[in-house]
């Protein structure tokens, strides 16, 4: 994984942590999700709910690989 990806990575677990995942950061998540692992989410990433649950299943994909 790039460093460029590592701190979006990063930035989206922080953001997870205060609450408020911000639409751009989930979106280059999403990705980044599916450049490796390959299921290919193709949602917009509108809404702050569904941004809170893809977010939580990017970051916990992102730390087991680490």
């Amino acid at each position: 994984m790039e460093s460029v990806e590592v701190e979006i990575m990063d930035r989206l677990r922080d953001q997870f942590k205060e609450g408020l995942v911000v639409k751009n950061t989930a979106v280059k998540a999403r990705d980044i999700w599916n450049k490796y692992k390959g299921d290919n989410i193709t949602y917009c990433m509108c809404s702050k709910v569904q941004r809170h649950v893809y977010a939580k299943k990017f970051i916990e994909w992102y730390e087991s690989r680490n």
